[in-house]
């Protein structure tokens, strides 16, 4: 799997996050790494950071992460290799940004929070608007929660 232009930019945070969404999405047999994979992995990973947000955000953890595990029908066996999808590649493009934009030049797990909701189209911001948490009120707790 390659991340092209990525891997030299990935600090610690973010290539064990990104590993852990790749295992997640290879145990699921999905064909692609998509964005819910990394939060996933990141509610893994970044357990206390995560399950401080959802506490801000009046969400259950168990039924964010299950609403982020419903997954389409993909029935059909992996092939060898894997996919990164369209929307991940756009993650780790806001991830990027929001380091940038912070100040440092390697991607973070807190970069890859920001970014799940950086664009309103996003599939995580989506999951989150169906669970009554719209964006603005994320992107504020995640900065919030950067500043401690």
């Amino acid at each position: 799997m390659s991340f092209e232009i990525y891997t030299d930019k990935m600090g610690k945070s973010a290539q064990t996050l990104i590993r852990r969404a790749y295992e997640e999405a290879r145990a699921r047999i999905d064909k692609e790494l998509s964005p819910n994979h990394a939060l996933i992995a990141l509610a893994e990973t970044e357990a206390a950071l995560f399950d401080q947000l959802m506490k801000r955000l009046g969400l259950d953890t168990a039924a964010v992460l299950q609403a982020v595990s419903e997954k389409g029908s993909q029935n059909s066996p992996q092939r060898a290799g894997m996919k990164i999808s369209t929307a991940f590649r756009e993650l780790l493009q806001e991830g990027l940004k929001h380091a940038r934009e912070n100040g440092r030049h390697m991607i973070e797990s807190i970069d890859i929070l920001f970014a799940f909701f950086a664009r309103s189209r996003s599939p995580i911001a989506r999951v989150f608007r169906k669970l009554g948490v719209d964006q603005e009120t994320v992107l504020r707790h995640i900065e919030d929660l950067n500043k401690q």
